[in-house]
């Protein structure tokens, strides 16, 4: 019996030809072929165990570590496989079938799915206690999966394969961790650029303040785009931004609101950073220390105006520091260094920060408010 395992795209269709319908996250599909000789009515096995499993390999010097990241368990029965007639031979009769795993409710630690993906780097390790003993060390990381296919037949194991497979895995969600403090704020906080020029409405232009959220710990889609002019695909997300005004009287809000809202300039930086390790290995009696590769780390910027709608007018009799809300969407495309998922195991680290920096821009009746500010947040990308 030959067999052939690769990685799947297209959803699993149920015995009637409709899509197959499915209560838990769908994980990675596998396609299964195997070719039979046609002499015989049927494969001599009930049931495929096919097993699907992942290892992060890294190597640093003389340190060698290897880690399994992923260990999941399927059933295929006979009565899934169907005849391909397309490969078969006069002698040979071909069959496949279609497995999904089941990642929900999985352990992060024990479902960490991973396209195949290598990395090589440097970095400088003191041998000895001197200080300037120091040495270049090489060092590579890669990952990789496998199957394991047991065909069983009345509880023994008639026969048994292992291929490797290429898991097709990018980032399909983001989500936003608690902004990093900022002089001492959670959420970003503009404040008024000092100048000597005023505007006509705000008494103070430093009591002006603008306040920006983020939508922390809430799961943001990714969306694959194509640009019609360049054929060419990227990803992208829209990020909501919540932003407090206060300070603002009267007069400066209806002036915003007949000029059709806020503008806000937005830089945005990517941070993606890329290291691996080896474990602490024992030697000749004592421990020695992990020795960590930054395998890269790239700063990719980009720059975008976001309008907000008109603030909705002050109640009367209210006080300066009242705060008046609005809201709209960043358009963020992810750079290149963002095509993998985030990554947090103990010999490979895939790791994204986000640095905001907004400029605000009210306008007065002679001349313009400008308000700046920045955060930066951890972001995670999962598939």
């Amino acid at each position: 019996m030959e067999v052939s395992v690769t990685a799947a795209n297209d959803i699993l269709e149920a015995s009637d030809g409709l899509p197959l319908y499915r209560e838990f996250s769908q994980g990675p599909v596998l396609a299964i072929s195997i070719s039979i000789p046609t002499k015989g009515r049927r494969a001599n096995f009930d049931v495929a165990q096919v097993r699907l499993q992942s290892a992060i390999r890294s190597r640093v010097g003389s340190q060698v570590s290897i880690k399994k990241t992923l260990n999941l368990v399927e059933y295929v029965p006979w009565s899934h496989f169907t005849p391909v007639h397309a490969t078969s031979t006069a002698t040979t009769t071909s069959y496949s079938a279609k497995v999904s795993f089941d990642v929900s409710g999985k352990p992060h630690k024990q479902s960490v799915m991973l396209p195949s993906t290598s990395l090589d780097g440097s970095t400088y390790v003191t041998q000895h206690t001197a200080l300037n003993d120091r040495h270049l060390v090489r060092g590579t990381c890669e990952t990789y999966s496998w199957v394991n296919v047991d065909f069983v037949q009345n509880g023994i194991s008639v026969y048994q394969t292992k291929e490797p497979v290429e898991l097709e895995v990018k980032p399909q969600h983001m989500t936003i961790a608690s902004p990093k403090t900022i002089r001492g704020g959670a959420a970003a906080m503009c404040r008024t650029v000092v100048s000597g020029l005023r505007s006509r409405w705000a008494a103070s232009p430093a009591a002006v303040t603008a306040e920006v959220s983020l939508p922390s710990d809430e799961e943001l889609h990714l969306v694959d785009n194509k640009n019609p002019a360049t054929n060419k695909t990227y990803t992208s997300v829209e990020l909501p931004l919540h932003v407090a005004f206060s300070g603002l009287s009267a007069p400066v809000v209806e002036a915003i609101s007949q000029s059709g809202g806020v503008r806000c300039d937005v830089e945005t930086k990517w941070y993606s950073t890329r290291s691996f390790n080896t474990s602490a290995q024992a030697s000749a009696g004592h421990t020695e220390p992990n020795r960590t590769v930054i395998a890269s780390q790239l700063i990719s910027t980009q720059g975008s105006a976001v309008i907000f709608p008109p603030l909705a007018r002050p109640s009367n009799g209210a006080s300066a520091e009242e705060k008046l809300s609005t809201m709209s969407l960043l358009h963020l495309v992810l750079p290149k260094s963002a095509s993998l998922p985030s990554v947090q195991t103990d010999l490979l680290k895939v790791e994204y920060e986000l640095e905001l920096k907004y400029t605000f821009q009210l306008d007065g009746y002679k001349s313009p408010l400008f308000l700046k500010g920045k955060a930066k947040v951890d972001c995670c990308l999962s598939s």
